[in-house]
């Protein structure tokens, strides 16, 4: 009994102690909290929404700071600083120091002028007199003294005005170095009323400001090369050009083309339309003339100033060009030159159809040539062809518009300078093929064996030879040689090229035959005879002599020759 009493006494005996239960009480440990009236009547309301330190710490941070101040440990503009105490004494707040200061400076002036109203009445009426004369004179500005004033919207404003302001350094440097007033506003006259009631522009300053800026924007364009007034000046001259070289492109001659185009090029402005259009053809005849790092100058810059997407996306192309062919490894050689002889092929039978255009073309209501380019068209087309097309009236139509215009304008500028006859004599060099004559509106096409051979001397500049197969008065081709003397009519060469106007003579050559002959039959030569020079460049040539009327020679390929070593004039 008593071991089965010990085997079960054994698992309290191992287990540890527990701590003894309390019974929970419905009653309150803490003694009850009771307050007297006296205690918490006379006591003032506690802040309980006051963030921060208490007054007393606030107040010695505050000293703490000023003596870190005062040691330079510290900045004169710290965070602390410049946090404002969260509690400040009535006495010690700013609006009501500032009130006071105010009161006691009213109170002050009161007293001045009290004590000088009590001055002024102990003088006479003579010391008073003097005394105000002498005021009025202080206050009166020097006429002499000339006065320094700043612009600005409202009036002027002098330096005087500025130095009466009270002076600011700013405490740190970032914020400058340099005494400034302390009220911009007052010293410089900001805050001054425009509009309606406030300061009114005149007209005249207007007008004024307007030049002036139009004038520093001028030689701002001027200065980065897009000033357009130049070339709106020779819009004309610039589109005449543009359609001049494009009828020589046409013909294949890009030297002339290229020539005509750069008489233009100073007046034209990269940035424009027409300018980018014009600098961007030129830039294509000049790859077709073989002059392709001109070009790419001419690209590169484009590309970089143009506006126009369209210029500047060709230019890219171009320039792109160069890229391919380098990598491509092909070599850019020049195209021969077909169009001589496309123009002698014979025409191609085609398909017999009706021409609708022949209606507008060959009517006598349409409009006759009324521009130079337009007859320069007319008759490259009808030297090359040999034939009148569907409009064959327009040919004396054209003949008879460029014999009206202006030398200058009908004969290359070179001939009108000091050399001018040797220049001209240089142009009338070569091989010219005869297209057509026009004597009294009758033409005559020529075949395609008829043309001459022009030669120049080096020793007697303006006087050559000639060889030439065309009809004389026998309707068959006479073949005839001599000499020839280019001058100007009068016989005044040198009167007529000192001067680039229109010279009163007209440039003319002097045939003088020395041999002539019809197939193996000699003929008897005919006298010297004198062509004027109508229209010359550097595919056509319009001459024109009483006894033959007009004859218009091209060139074979279209293009002027190159001057060899053994034709050099110098």
């Amino acid at each position: 009994m008593d071991s089965l009493v010990l085997l079960a006494l054994l698992p309290l005996a191992l287990s540890p102690a527990l701590p003894p239960r309390v019974q929970p009480s419905g009653r309150s440990r803490l003694p009850p909290v009771s307050m007297q009236q006296s205690e918490w009547a006379k006591r003032p309301m506690k802040d309980i929404n006051k963030a921060g330190p208490s007054e007393e710490r606030q107040r010695k941070i505050n000293e703490l700071m000023t003596k870190l101040r005062a040691r330079g440990s510290v900045g004169d503009e710290s965070l602390t600083g410049s946090t404002t105490p969260t509690y400040v004494p009535l006495h010690e707040r700013p609006e009501v120091l500032s009130a006071a200061a105010e009161a006691a400076e009213k109170a002050k002036a009161a007293a001045e002028a009290e004590a000088e109203a009590q001055e002024w009445l102990r003088l006479s009426p003579e010391e008073q007199l003097a005394r105000a004369q002498q005021g009025r004179e202080e206050e009166a500005p020097s006429e002499s003294a000339a006065r320094q004033t700043t612009s600005g919207i409202g009036g002027t404003w002098t330096g005087e005005e500025a130095a009466k302001v009270k002076k600011h350094k700013p405490k740190v440097s970032t914020w400058g170095v340099f005494d400034r007033p302390a009220d911009i506003s007052k010293a410089y006259g900001g805050g001054r009323r425009i509009g309606v009631g406030g300061y009114q522009e005149s007209a005249e300053e207007r007008e004024k400001k307007k030049a002036l800026l139009a004038e520093k924007m001028k030689e701002y364009r001027k200065s980065l090369g897009i000033d357009s007034s130049v070339e709106e000046e020779h819009v004309d001259e610039i589109k005449a050009a543009k359609e001049e070289a494009a009828q020589l492109m046409r013909f294949g001659d890009a030297a002339s083309a290229v020539q005509k185009l750069e008489s233009v090029r100073p007046w034209l402005c990269v940035t424009s339309d027409l300018g980018g259009n014009v600098l961007l053809d030129l830039g294509f005849n000049l790859i077709a003339a073989g002059r392709s790092d001109e070009a790419n100058a001419i690209f590169k810059e484009l590309v970089r100033r143009s506006p126009n997407k369209e210029v500047k996306r060709a230019s890219q192309q171009c320039l792109f060009q160069e890229q391919a062919q380098s990598f491509l490894k092909v070599d850019s050689t020049p195209a021969t030159n077909e169009f001589a002889k496309i123009s002698r092929l014979t025409s191609v039978k085609g398909v017999k159809r009706y021409a609708l255009a022949d209606a507008y073309l060959s009517s006598p209501n349409r409009p006759p040539v009324a521009t130079l380019s337009e007859a320069r068209m007319v008759l490259r087309s009808a030297a090359v062809r040999r034939n009148g097309g569907a409009a064959p009236q327009r040919i004396p139509q054209a003949l008879s518009f460029v014999r009206t215009q202006p030398l200058s304008v009908r004969l290359p500028q070179s001939v009108f300078g000091a050399d001018g006859v040797v220049a001209a004599q240089q142009s009338l060099r070569g091989e010219w093929l005869l297209g057509l004559s026009c004597k009294e509106g009758k033409l005559d096409f020529a075949p395609l064996e008829a043309n001459q051979q022009l030669f120049s001397s080096v020793d007697a500049p303006g006087s050559g030879s000639f060889e030439r197969l065309a009809r004389g008065a026998l309707p068959a081709l006479v073949r005839s040689a001599g000499t020839i003397q280019v001058c100007w009519s009068g016989g005044n060469a040198a009167a007529a090229s000192s001067t680039q106007d229109e010279p009163k003579q007209g440039l003319r050559v002097r045939l003088a035959t020395q041999s002539a002959s019809l197939g193996p039959v000699p003929l008897p030569s005919p006298p010297p005879t004198d062509e004027e020079i109508v229209l010359l460049d550097g595919t056509i040539c319009v001459t024109y002599a009483p006894s033959v009327g007009y004859m218009v020679w091209a060139r074979p390929s279209m293009q002027a020759p190159s001057l060899s070593a053994d034709e050099s004039l110098d």
